[in-house]
């Protein structure tokens, strides 16, 4: 299994017109995000006013976590769904959408054959407990959105605070078995891809 712990001052931040947002990571490493040249990418944004319209997305698959707070997405000529914390929407970054609702939120975006989904992962302060990485996707994210907690991936040993994230290859031969043992209570996201690339 190979691993790279991402800190902090290894993301950027940059405004848009409703709050902040940081990316955390994008693929290939040169892609830029204003040039739609990524096959996936994986963000947090602040929304900080009660109202505010997503920038289309032609041709890119969204998948939104809220984080903290609440917010509700009307996809006009879709859907509309109220997220509450650590719910999903997944939609067409095309879609006309606006959003109601101030919160901190996690995105992943996907183009051409990537896909991807997101799952919460909660533990308590002074426990411990295993997760089982799926193998039919080629790659995995652990991002710390709070607490502390310490990772075992078989002879490693990792710790992750607040707002790090781990990213993680399978070998074929390895083991899909994390150990999760939390020295405060955290809420983690686990991020699947699956890329061609």
């Amino acid at each position: 299994m190979n691993f790279n712990k991402l800190k902090l001052s290894n993301f950027k931040t940059t405004k848009w017109s409703g709050g902040t947002t940081t990316e955390l990571f994008i693929y290939p490493p040169k892609a830029d995000f204003q040039k739609r040249d990524f096959d996936f990418r994986l963000s947090t944004a602040t929304v900080e006013v009660d109202e505010s319209y997503f920038t289309p997305l032609q041709d890119v698959s969204r998948t939104l976590m809220v984080l903290d707070g609440q917010m509700t997405l009307s996809h006009q000529n879709h859907h509309a769904k109220t997220l509450n914390k650590f719910e999903i929407d997944k939609f067409d970054g095309g879609w006309y959408t606006k959003s109601k609702g101030k919160c901190v939120d996690f995105n992943l975006m996907t183009r051409g054959g990537a896909t991807g989904r997101l799952e919460h992962i909660a533990v308590e302060m002074n426990t411990s407990s295993i997760c089982n990485i799926e193998s039919n996707y080629n790659r995995h994210f652990l991002f710390a959105y709070s607490g502390a907690i310490n990772l075992t991936l078989g002879n490693e040993h990792i710790s992750l605070n607040k707002g790090e994230m781990l990213a993680l290859t399978l070998n074929e031969l390895d083991s899909n078995e994390i150990q999760l043992g939390a020295i405060e209570d955290t809420d983690l996201v686990l991020i699947y891809v699956k890329s061609d690339n």
